[in-house]
């Protein structure tokens, strides 16, 4: 879909999920008005989001003036996306895709990225692989941050998906009884591996071994 065109704007499914859950419906309703402003904006085609999508941000391709491969990344604000321009102008490509433009809006973050290409997804590497794709990007993303740099320490954002995890889990009617405050990381540790079991061979064994008693 060339933004422009009198089509209705493809919504993943991964997507429309995670904004049901967390009350964005209307987001999700005045978001092809958004991505069509920003393409007219920054004189870019927007074509159909990536599949099967994340669960905070519309993805798609799409070309500039002159041909050239781009990402148009709309997140709905949420404190996971806060310093991700931030982070991205520090990396400035070295383990990371390139930031051509960003925009702070009430509505949304929005970022223009580099294509990444070939663009494979780790879920579809080999089994063993995942560990040392991950290790090797961790090496490339280790650095100093600059003067004066926003980023919040790892600690609060550990705290933060914990408190979320508890949350989640109460409203499910969870029966976990573990202390949040005293196992953040290994609460969040398991949390990612249920939400990677449907994908990556493993996960499911690692998130029992990582279950609150």
């Amino acid at each position: 879909m060339m933004v422009g065109m009198a089509r209705r704007l493809v919504v993943p499914e991964d997507l429309a999920r995670a904004a049901a859950a967390e009350g964005r419906e209307g987001w999700l309703a005045e978001l092809q008005v958004l991505v069509e402003r920003i393409a007219v904006g920054w004189h870019i085609e927007v074509d159909d989001p990536f599949l099967p999508g994340g669960q905070t941000a519309w993805v798609a391709p799409a070309r500039g003036d002159a041909g050239s491969d781009l990402v148009l990344k709309v997140c709905w604000p949420h404190p996971e996306d806060a310093h991700e321009a931030d982070g991205l102008r520090a990396w400035d490509g070295a383990g990371a895709v390139l930031l051509y433009r960003a925009a702070e809006l009430a509505e949304a973050t929005v970022l223009l990225l580099e294509r990444c290409r070939p663009g494979t997804q780790l879920r579809a590497a080999a089994a063993g692989e995942h560990d040392l794709v991950v290790a090797s990007l961790l090496r490339r993303l280790w650095i100093e941050p600059p003067p004066g740099h926003c980023f919040r320490p790892l600690a609060q954002m550990c705290g933060y998906w914990a408190d979320r995890y508890e949350q989640r889990s109460r409203s499910e009617r969870s029966c976990l009884q573990a202390p949040v405050a005293n196992d953040g990381i290994r609460l969040l540790a398991f949390r990612r591996a249920v939400e990677a079991s449907p994908y990556w061979p493993g996960m499911a064994d690692l998130a029992r071994s990582l279950a609150p008693s």
